[in-house]
């Protein structure tokens, strides 16, 4: 699975939209939007970020974004 994908399914398996996780994130809405449409890589500044937020492994986000 695409860190994109995993990315929208942990946003929506909190129930929260794109708007709401970009102010919780600290980081544009089309950017985080570009990367759940696998359009853009994921940063390691927002990998860290996803991982504290959601509180997942951040290793297991790495891994989906291929940076390992």
């Amino acid at each position: 699975m695409s860190f994109g994908s995993k990315l929208r399914l942990l946003r929506k398996s909190k129930k929260i939209g794109i708007r709401e996780l970009s102010k919780k994130l600290d980081y544009d809405r089309s950017y985080l939007s570009k990367i759940e449409n696998n359009t853009v890589s994921a940063s390691d500044e927002l990998i860290k970020a996803a991982a504290k937020f959601f509180r997942v492994s951040e290793e297991e986000l790495r891994i989906s974004a291929g940076k390992f």
